[in-house]
């Protein structure tokens, strides 16, 4: 009993189908919708991988700069008159020194940051809006 009520449920249905020309011009919009997503997706890719690059060559190239005066660096902290202490097995000299490091790893890693977003921001700049 229960199936000739579905039966007859879907005998009365009768969907209406659109004609070709309508189903071929959505699908075609559809299509054209997509690809655009695509082509943006391929841009902002490239822009990305580009920014990266231009981002590790400046924290590189600052680190490397900042690194170059370390011996100045290190013979004006040995110069100083600084208390005599040990922390881990380190003098007062050494541990400045190691501070020294961190901020040239902390300056390098924030310009590379400063520099990728910079750049993504000036290629969407410079992307033609669709």
């Amino acid at each position: 009993m229960e199936n000739d009520e579905l039966k007859s449920l879907f005998d009365d249905f009768q969907p209406r189908l659109p004609s070709e020309a309508d189903f071929m011009s959505r699908l075609t919009s559809n299509l054209d919708a997509v690809e655009m997503v695509r082509s943006h997706n391929v841009s902002v890719n490239r822009a990305n991988r580009r920014a990266a690059l231009y981002a590790a060559i400046a924290g590189f190239v600052v680190g490397i700069l900042f690194s170059l005066a370390i011996p100045a660096i290190s013979s004006w902290i040995h110069s100083l008159r600084l208390p005599e202490f040990q922390l881990f097995y380190l003098d007062a000299p050494d541990l400045l020194l190691t501070a020294v490091w961190i901020v040239i790893g902390s300056v390098s890693l924030v310009t590379a940051l400063n520099t990728y977003e910079i750049s993504v921001r000036l290629m969407e700049r410079r992307e033609p809006q669709a």
